[in-house]
């Protein structure tokens, strides 16, 4: 059966009337140009009836007359054919003392015939996709008309690309428009056009294939009971490791017409950094075109009314394929205009990319895009089926990180360090710190005898080195610490290399304490440092989009400094620690020297006063001789 069987009910519904006006042309020949937005359509023209053009009466008015059928169908065979057809609310006659069903093209003679009792039919009615079937069996492929000129890019004024499809030498009548196969390089998110015409004349048409769009939006903490609209949301957001992030997945309802079965599927992949909330109630909702909210549909309505399947798949790299699939999706057709809108949960992970990247995320959509084609089976397709895609659209999830580097008063790096982070977005942190292991083959690193590690090798000045033989190499040590609840207490040691970072965290304020303090240094005041990011610019296209982290820190109650930014967007800023006098305790020696001093104290005391008393004696014995 040809490809172009429903195109047929296109023609029905443009209603074909011999009493139409038309213009009255002077040529027998005509040009009929298609133009289109999207590119590898396979146009194809059919003339399914033929006439002549002539005044109606009594008026100025030219109308189509003489209707004959077109030479693109076999009519002979098409008109045998409707006369045994059957039809849904066939017509009644008297036979055998009892009413009979028979065809509506039962006593047809001529094309003429069946024109008349197609114009009696309403647009859209049942019966058009049932004569299409009969129709498209029919179709003359002898004389198919195909494009004179096919597909010229044109560049429009907006900066949007044309594309034109033309046909010239066509002569009066009307004509189905259909496709062939799209060329393999057409765009995916392409839909086959369906239009019937009139040509009278030279013409222009705008092909207008009703495919389908989506987009993935970051929106605030939803429930099935809101009401609302499908929120605008936005493309990024920054979260902490342990936090959830809601999303919405929003797409547009086509016109159906012509299909008898539709497919509709959501593909989203979530980035190996979230993990989709199996426990979370989500759900589906359905918007008309004028945004009125239709049905919605939650994980436990699904027991009772399974309107939609949803199935995650862990892949191998650790991605997550999310595919909702609406059963029976012909069922949308009565909200063309309108929207379908999923909306779930995830968490973000210890898998979560942190700095300045960021954890992208995805969706598309795969729908049914030939209404000339029989889609069998059940609500995926099988096999070959013609289906469209959407292009991806993204959102992106960011998560930050801090970085201590701790040092003396000469700039050195001081190991024997540990402090502790607390803060809202203090969840599940990544604390990493570094040490040196031996590693004589590889190694870059020499130690020295008061601790420290270096990358000069001895070179003849060995009584600073522990060895002059020995290597080693930095290795990172991750661990990750905290729980779901924010404001968690997370502690780490400083590295062999001064250094310990704090990873995962979302925007806000943190207070970072030192707890161990290094042998003969002083305990420094605690530090506050407020994170923030400001997302990139532009809309999210590749989900490659870097954004921009930035913190400012302040120790104690001193002057707030501008920390600094590493390549990978980790903040960073070094405190320092000072050395100083260590107070004696009580007890033991140290009471001693106290007791020891004031004696001393109290015997320089009592020798002046003794001194002083002899000289005022000498003193006044003196005066009174």
């Amino acid at each position: 059966m040809s490809s172009c069987k429903r195109w047929i009910a296109a023609l029905i519904a443009a209603v074909i009337m011999v009493s139409l006006a038309v213009p009255a042309w002077a040529v027998d020949t005509y040009t009929l140009t298609i133009t289109s937005e999207t590119k590898g359509h396979n146009y194809k023209a059919y003339q399914v009836f033929s006439g002549t053009i002539a005044k109606a009466p009594g008026t100025n008015t030219d109308t189509l007359v003489d209707i004959e059928w077109g030479n693109g169908v076999n009519g002979s065979a098409l008109l045998n054919a409707l006369k045994t057809a059957k039809f849904t609310n066939p017509e009644y006659v008297e036979g055998n003392g009892k009413p009979e069903k028979i065809t509506p093209f039962a006593r047809v003679t001529s094309a003429q015939d069946v024109a008349d009792v197609l114009t009696g039919w309403g647009d859209n009615a049942v019966q058009l996709d049932e004569f299409a079937e009969v129709v498209g069996a029919h179709l003359n492929e002898g004389n198919v008309k195909t494009p004179t000129t096919k597909e010229n890019e044109n560049p429009g004024t907006d900066g949007k690309k044309t594309y034109t499809t033309t046909f010239t030498g066509l002569s009066a009548g009307y004509y189905l428009l259909c496709e062939g196969n799209m060329d393999p390089d057409a765009d995916k998110d392409n839909a086959y056009t369906k239009f019937i015409l009139e040509l009278v004349g030279n013409t222009t048409v705008e092909a207008k294939a009703d495919a389908p769009s989506i987009e993935k939006k970051i929106v605030p903490p939803k429930v099935a009971s809101d009401n609302n609209e499908a929120d605008q949301g936005k493309d990024t957001t920054v979260a902490s490791v342990g936090d959830s992030v809601y999303f919405d997945l929003t797409g547009t309802v086509p016109s159906m017409d012509g299909y008898d079965k539709y497919f509709y599927i959501i593909v989203d992949t979530l980035s190996k950094g979230l993990t989709f909330d199996l426990g979370y109630e989500y759900f589906l909702s359905i918007y008309r075109e004028n945004g009125e909210l239709a049905a919605t549909v939650a994980k436990s309505d699904l027991q009772h009314n399974p309107f939609y399947t949803v199935t995650p798949t862990v892949n191998g790299d650790g991605t997550t394929t999310l595919k909702i699939v609406i059963n029976n999706a012909i069922r949308l057709k009565e909200f063309a205009g309108g929207k379908v809108c999923f909306t779930y949960r995830a968490t973000l992970n210890q898998n979560a990319v942190i700095g300045s990247s960021g954890n992208p995320n995805s969706v598309h959509l795969e729908y049914s895009n030939d209404p000339n084609y029989d889609y069998e089976g059940g609500n995926e397709p099988t096999g070959n089926d013609p289906m469209g895609q959407t292009p991806e659209d993204y959102v992106i999830v960011y998560t930050g990180a801090v970085q201590v580097r701790k040092v003396d008063s000469d700039g050195d790096v001081l190991t024997g360090a540990g402090f502790t982070l607390t803060g809202q977005g203090a969840n599940q942190v990544k604390v990493t710190t570094n040490k040196f292991v031996e590693d004589n083959e590889n190694g870059t690193y020499y130690k020295l005898k008061d601790g420290t590690y270096t990358t000069e090798a001895p070179n003849g000045n060995d009584e600073e080195y522990e060895s002059t033989t020995d290597k080693y190499s930095l290795k990172q040590t991750v661990a990750w610490t905290g729980t779901n609840t924010s404001n968690t207490t997370i502690a780490g040691d400083v590295g062999q290399d001064g250094y310990l970072t704090f990873g995962g965290l979302g925007e806000g304020t943190y207070t970072i304490e030192e707890t161990t303090v290094p042998t003969g240094y002083n305990k420094i005041d605690n530090i506050t440092v407020t994170l923030s990011f400001t997302p990139p610019e532009g809309e999210i296209t590749t989900g490659q989009e870097t954004g921009t982290w930035s913190a400012t820190y302040k120790v104690g109650n001193g002057t707030p400094g501008a920390a600094s930014v590493d390549g990978d967007g980790t903040i960073h800023f070094q405190v320092e620690n000072r050395s100083g006098a260590v107070l004696p305790s009580t007890g033991g020696m140290g009471t001693t020297l106290f007791v020891a001093g004031g004696l001393v104290l109290m015997v320089v005391a009592a020798t002046l006063l003794v001194v002083r008393a002899r000289a005022a004696r000498k003193d006044q014995e003196e005066n009174q001789n």
